[in-house]
């Protein structure tokens, strides 16, 4: 059964993935956050069993690490209004990389994140934006897990390729790790959970306030 809460421009909810059972619960304000680094950056950016799904240059001198669920509203609305200001201005300009984490409320949000991994990698953040526009078509239809299935096929999976995914065990325990971890270790609680070089941005929050931040961690431009 999946649920979806609205709190302050975060989702939270009952995660049940293939027997794991997790609660999250929200805590959000809509001030803007403190500039103060509230998780270690380093510690941060450790990969686990699975890859890091990332886009930007590798270098580029801020880093924002984005946790999301596939069935949060709000997370398909900062794709959809606010990612493509930051990709524009910060990561096609090279001065900010962005890494993706999976932080599914459901098996739902699992299954779709499950299909993400067993695409090719160049084909990961494709599969994303679409289950993201997408989102207020699969998730209402009757039976979510047809439409998500609708989109592997459109992505190229046969019937075969999809089933064969949602019991790839590595795929989900690589997913349960990224979702404990962050859970335990960095506090997060819902959806979408923002680090800008370790400063927690919790919520949906306006490009604005985005800007303000990864402006302050930019290095000063020489005279």
């Amino acid at each position: 059964m999946k649920k979806n809460y609205w709190l302050l421009g975060t989702c939270v909810g009952a995660v049940v993935v293939v027997g794991m059972v997790a609660v999250v619960f929200a805590m959000s304000s809509q001030d803007a956050p403190e500039l103060q680094v509230d998780a270690d950056p380093v510690a941060l950016e450790e990969v686990g069993p699975l890859q890091d799904m990332i886009i930007g240059e590798a270098d580029a001198p801020v880093t924002i690490i984005e946790y999301a669920s596939l069935t949060c509203p709000h997370c398909a609305a900062f794709h959809q209004q606010v990612y493509p200001k930051i990709k524009e201005e910060y990561i096609d300009t090279g001065k900010a990389k962005l890494i993706f984490r999976e932080f599914p409320f459901d098996s739902i949000a699992t299954a779709g994140f499950m299909l993400a991994r067993c695409a090719e990698p160049k084909h990961y953040f494709g599969f994303i934006d679409v289950m993201f526009e997408q989102q207020s078509d699969w998730l209402n239809l009757g039976s979510p897990m047809e439409g998500i299935q609708e989109i592997a096929r459109q992505g190229g999976f046969s019937d075969e390729q999809f089933q064969e995914c949602l019991t790839d065990t590595d795929v989900l325990e690589g997913i349960r790790w990224i979702q404990e971890r962050g859970a335990k270790e960095f506090e997060v609680q819902s959806t979408p959970t923002f680090f800008i070089n370790g400063v927690k941005v919790v919520g949906a929050r306006p490009f604005e306030i985005l800007e303000t931040i990864i402006e302050k961690h930019l290095p000063e431009q020489s005279l």
